[in-house]
C-alpha cells in the first residue's frame, strides 16, 4: 500500500534516514493513538454500561481536545513532537494506572454521572494526544514528507485498531 509512495519519494531529494525516523515516529504515534482509543472504548463500556455510549464517550471529546492539543500546544505553544510524545505517554500510563479504579468506584453512580466521569478522562487524555503528530507536520518542511507523515499515519492507526482487537481478544480483555 505504501509502496508506490515510497519509491515517488526516493525519485525526489529525499533523505532515506529521513524517511525511515519520520515512518517510524508517525507509524508508532499512529498505532499507539488507536489502541488507545480502543481501549477505551472497551473500559468505557465497563463504565457507562452501553456500547453506543461508550463510543459516544470516547471518541467525540477524545477528537475534540486532540485537536484543542494540536491548535494550542503544537500550534500556539511551540511543543516539539518529542515533548508532546512525552506527555501523551505520561496521560495514557496514568490513565491505564487509575481508570479501573475510577471505573470499580463509579459502579453505584447514577449513569449522567459515569458518562461524565467518561467524558472528563476521554478530554484529559485526548489534549496530550494530539501534540506530537501535529509538532512533526508543522516541522516538515518537504510536501511530499507531510504527505507521507499522512500516509504512514494513517496506515498504522488501522493497523492499531486491528491489533487492539486481536491483543484483547488474546489476553482476555475483549
Amino acid at each position: 500500500l505504501l509502496t508506490p509512495a515510497l519509491w515517488a519519494l526516493g525519485r525526489r531529494d529525499v533523505a532515506p534516514g529521513q524517511v525511515v525516523g519520520l515512518s517510524a515516529f508517525c507509524a508508532a504515534l499512529g498505532f499507539a493513538f488507536m489502541v488507545l482509543e480502543v481501549v477505551l472504548m472497551q473500559s468505557f463500556t465497563r463504565l457507562v454500561g452501553e456500547p453506543g455510549w461508550a463510543l459516544v464517550a470516547v471518541l467525540a471529546p477524545l477528537l475534540v481536545a486532540s485537536g484543542l492539543g494540536s491548535f494550542y500546544l503544537a500550534g500556539r505553544r511551540g511543543l516539539s513532537a518529542r515533548s508532546g510524545a512525552a506527555m501523551a505517554a505520561v496521560a495514557s500510563a496514568l490513565v491505564a494506572l487509575i481508570l479501573p479504579r475510577v471505573i470499580d468506584a463509579a459502579a453505584p453512580l447514577t449513569f449522567a454521572l459515569r458518562l461524565t466521569i467518561g467524558l472528563t478522562v476521554a478530554l484529559l487524555v485526548g489534549v496530550p494526544l494530539g501534540v506530537p503528530f501535529a509538532a512533526v507536520l508543522q516541522r516538515l518542511h518537504e510536501r511530499e514528507l507531510v504527505a507521507w507523515a499522512w500516509a504512514v499515519n494513517a496506515v498504522a492507526a488501522v493497523a492499531g485498531s486491528l491489533g487492539a482487537l486481536v491483543l484483547s481478544s488474546a489476553w482476555g480483555l475483549g
